[in-house]
């Protein structure tokens, strides 16, 4: 048997978020006796998922004294070196950049491989490093999306060479965790804690306060929902932390749209299936999104989802058997989808809604896929 090949995983900081929680189930499945990982990060121990790595997982920290401070690009190389690392995955296109440097400050040699987990830039400056790091690429890097819709947009936007973007890899869940609500599961002494009536409609949104992120999209969508609905009771959930500013806002708008009884700030929480389980609808009304671990998750339990169509929602959502996609930006457009979607839930299969999932978003034919990509060599679409 040979033995485990060395891989460095690049990363900028592991704060909370999606693609940090894919890495983390990466981690934690993929083969040891095929690949060692090996995490760098150049942000601090105190990040929120630094702790998460699983254990056993060489990891070391580089920390920059600010954004664009190049210096851990030595003590990268010195890690290449110690542990003889062939293949180099960077988790973004960010890092990417210190790997270029890396390879032509110190001549070092090795495999370049980026995952593309962000699709459209949320700022200018997301936008020029993008522009920059498709002009870094050689024709020996390697790029792989999570999506058919992200390659394509990235490529079109970049102006990234088809020849660079050599795989679509679909992010993936454990399926066996997310699952349909167990025996034991009351569903209504549940909403009974939250002080959700058990017929009303619940609609839940897991994403970080960002502006990316439009809760206030989904706040004036909901004021407009129950409007639609009449004197149906409905509660939207809106679970996860982030800027305390936005949420603060958020939380005064739904204020001025008269619904702050039924929209319910919950925070970070642990137990999100328990969650997902006790609601009817997940939605998102992301600007700009790649391909949603939580909209995966949400899915998985069998939960019909109201995507809004950015990134790869086309690809994880079949209209009327698992949910509806809604226009970004648009209010109206939500409400309606969840309209639709709610006429839809007396005859929905959460069996099938989960199926799909299963077989085509499970995590462990995505590390499968990692692992036969990182071991054998460059292979192209």
């Amino acid at each position: 048997m040979m033995n485990p090949q060395n891989v460095i995983f690049l990363v900028s900081r592991m704060p909370i978020g999606g693609s940090e929680t894919f890495l983390i189930n990466i981690l934690k499945m993929i083969g040891r006796e095929k690949i060692t990982p090996i995490i760098i990060s150049l942000g601090s121990e105190s990040d929120p998922m630094y702790g998460r790595i699983p254990e056993g997982t060489l990891k070391y920290v580089f920390p920059r004294k600010w954004r664009f401070d190049f210096s851990p690009c030595y003590s990268i190389k010195k890690v290449i070196d110690e542990y003889q690392v062939n293949t180099v995955v960077a988790v973004d296109y960010f890092t990417h950049i210190f790997l270029q440097i890396t390879r032509w400050k110190w001549k070092a040699n090795f495999r370049s491989i980026t995952l593309m987990h962000s699709t459209k830039p949320r700022y200018l400056k997301e936008y020029l490093q993008g522009l920059v790091f498709a002009r870094l690429l050689s024709k020996d890097d390697e790029v792989i999306t999570t999506c058919l819709n992200q390659k394509e947009y990235l490529r079109k936007l970049f102006f990234i060479p088809k020849s660079r973007l050599k795989k679509v890899i679909y992010n993936g869940i454990d399926t066996n965790f997310w699952t349909l609500p167990d025996r034991n599961f009351n569903k209504f002494e549940q909403r009974k804690k939250l002080g959700i009536p058990g017929n009303a409609i619940v609609i839940i949104n897991v994403a970080g306060f960002r502006k990316e992120k439009r809760h206030d999209v989904i706040i004036k969508g909901f004021a407009k929902f129950q409007k639609m609905i009449g004197d149906k009771p409905a509660f939207l959930l809106l679970v996860g932390g982030g800027d305390s500013q936005i949420e603060s806002e958020m939380k005064q708008l739904a204020k001025s749209c008269s619904i702050a009884d039924k929209v319910i700030f919950m925070g970070v929480q642990d137990d999100l299936k328990s969650l997902y389980w006790l609601s009817d609808i997940f939605t998102l009304g992301s600007s700009s999104e790649t391909f949603s671990i939580a909209a995966l998750e949400a899915l998985s339990t069998g939960l019909p989802s109201v995507l809004t169509n950015v990134g790869g929602a086309s690809e994880m959502i079949s209209e009327g058997l698992n949910g509806y996609l809604a226009e970004p930006g648009s209010s109206d457009s939500l409400a309606s989808a969840w309209l639709k979607c709610t006429d839809l839930l007396p005859k929905i299969s959460h069996e099938r809604i989960r199926e799909i999932v299963v077989s085509r978003f499970d995590i462990r034919e995505c590390v499968h896929n990692y692992e036969e990509y990182i071991l054998n060599l460059k292979s192209s679409e």
